[in-house]
């Protein structure tokens, strides 16, 4: 069942951040794939079809049009030779300069570590790999990790091939997998 999260914190009231992790709807799944469509983030039903099923939430503005997606995949990361859930989201263009990434990181990790919990954690946390140039620009954004307190953290570990930064966040109570 598709699930509406309340997001405290910025921008609340903005955006409505809707969870579709395990419970993607038929309306959510066609409107995402007009919305990735659109905006020439992905093409090609198979590849659509294989992304709507590693939707984890999306953002829709007060008009219930969608400004941003998180996805992730599952990949055991050859650095860490553990399994992770890779993240992704994509923001549409008039959203880009806003805390709308973040909200949806947040959003994405919760419902995903307590996924991972119940399910005697399949991944043991999430691993993104900045695409965007401008976290570079951001201050602070050189430190190796990111968030303090009550914050989930983003911790760097290298570069990959393309010379991307990667970062990780591990999940509250996951235990490294042995083999």
């Amino acid at each position: 069942m598709t699930q509406e999260m309340e997001e405290p914190g910025a921008e609340k009231g903005r955006f409505r951040i809707v969870q579709n992790w395990q419970a993607m709807n038929e309306q959510d799944a066609a409107d995402l794939s007009e919305f990735w469509q659109r905006h020439g983030a992905l093409s090609g039903e198979e590849l659509i079809r294989k992304r709507l099923s590693q939707v984890v939430v999306h953002a829709r503005t007060p008009e219930g049009e969608i400004a941003g997606v998180s996805t992730v995949d599952f990949a055991v990361v050859p650095q860490l030779d553990q399994p992770m859930y890779l993240y992704r989201s994509f923001i549409a263009p008039p959203w880009r300069k806003t805390l709308l990434v973040r909200r949806l990181f947040t959003a994405s990790a919760s419902c995903l570590e307590e996924y991972a919990r119940v399910h005697d954690y399949p991944a043991i946390g999430l691993i993104a790999v900045l695409e965007n140039s401008r976290f570079g620009e951001i201050a602070g954004r050189d430190r190796p990790v990111w968030g303090s307190g009550a914050m989930r953290q983003w911790t760097y570990i290298g570069k990959n091939a393309k010379g991307r930064e990667m970062r990780v966040s591990y999940f509250k109570g996951a235990r490294l997998k042995r083999s």
